[in-house]
């Protein structure tokens, strides 16, 4: 922010706003992680949960881009991926796509 010229007050009040989002006495809320949908390490300390859909444009260039960064970074023992499939229902076949998506990953041997 200070780069973009944003004055001292606009930056104090950016960083209040972040810090009340990330309130650590907000209710947590479990993700299921199953083995099955881990791409990575399952036993990295860092498991990055994805939700995608598998007819989404935006999800089809950019979570395999994430998964391909990951794999040849220095995280890449360090950060698993949890793909979650969420058809969106403005997306043509969505559903269908989860379920081949989702089948496809607990059938096929990585």
């Amino acid at each position: 922010l200070a780069k973009k010229g944003n004055a001292l007050k606009d930056i104090k009040d950016a960083a209040e706003k972040r810090k009340n989002a990330m309130d650590p006495s907000a209710k947590v809320y479990p993700i299921e992680v199953l083995p099955e949908h881990i791409w990575g390490n399952p036993e990295a300390k860092v498991i990055l949960s994805v939700y995608l859909c598998g007819r989404c444009p935006y999800c089809s260039r950019h979570v395999p881009l994430l998964i391909k960064t990951l794999d040849q970074s220095p995280l890449k023992d360090k950060v698993a991926v949890n793909l979650r499939y969420f058809p969106i229902k403005a997306h043509t076949n969505s559903t269908p796509a989860a379920l081949a998506l989702s089948t496809s990953r607990c059938c096929v041997p990585s």
